[in-house]
């Protein structure tokens, strides 16, 4: 884990949090909540979290666009009758499926692509909310734990695509919206 606080100058990215978790694991995501809770408020880290929780009996080995797809809906349920993750938030905020427009650099399986989600939180402790939910298996499955946190401070989603290049290879771009009124995905043009 990487803890970097410091000034952002000139529209940079910073690095807040990098965090590898297993969603599977309730001690895993007790540490993520922790994190969560210093970026976004305490109700809306518990809804991530449990939402993450009923995503473990799935399987998303090879399917990430299906992951985040998943949990982008997922996030806007009212689970129980009690207040969605985006409820929690400001209205403003967004769910963006980013994908890889190319194969990723050689330290990662090379396939077609890779899809992430982004929760970008503007006015926020931090703006951006980076969640890779298959990245043991992309990553090498043994080496790392199976899905990967990031949280950035900075304006510019360009920043963070271009910080996803560093990290990946590839090239990346930000396909889908979700449309949280409607729960369903756009396409972006």
């Amino acid at each position: 884990m990487r803890n970097v606080p410091r000034e952002i100058r000139d529209n940079e990215l910073v690095l807040k949090v990098e965090v590898e978790f297993n969603w599977r694991d309730d001690a895993n995501l007790e540490e993520l909540q922790k994190h969560l809770e210093k970026s976004i408020n305490q109700n809306a880290a518990e809804q991530l979290v449990f939402v993450l929780k009923t995503m473990r009996e799935k399987s998303f080995v090879n399917q990430c666009d299906r992951a985040v797809k998943y949990f982008g809906v997922s996030l806007i349920e009212h689970w129980g009758g009690e207040e969605s993750f985006f409820d929690l938030l400001s209205s403003d905020s967004e769910f963006m499926e980013l994908r890889s427009e190319v194969r990723l650099n050689s330290n990662f399986k090379n396939d077609k692509y890779h899809s992430i989600a982004m929760i970008s939180l503007p006015n926020n402790k931090v703006d951006y909310l980076i969640f890779d939910l298959v990245y043991g298996h992309i990553a090498g499955e043994g080496k790392r734990k199976n899905a990967l946190f990031l949280s950035y401070k900075g304006e510019s989603k360009r920043a963070v695509l271009d910080e996803l290049k560093k990290i990946y290879g590839g090239t990346w771009k930000i396909i889908n919206t979700l449309d949280k009124d409607k729960k369903v995905f756009r396409f972006n043009v």
